[in-house]
């Protein structure tokens, strides 16, 4: 598993997309102060 985030200085709408389209289906958008749960939950 990879886990890549894109910092707030760095997440303009452009590129947001671009990470979309590269990544394709196993680009996941998160919403600043949402949680990401690596493995199964508490």
């Amino acid at each position: 598993m990879t886990l890549f985030d894109v910092g707030g200085h760095d997440s303009s709408d452009a590129v947001i997309a671009m990470f979309a389209e590269a990544f394709g289906d196993a680009y996941r958008h998160i919403a600043v102060g949402k949680r990401i749960v690596v493995g199964p939950p508490d």
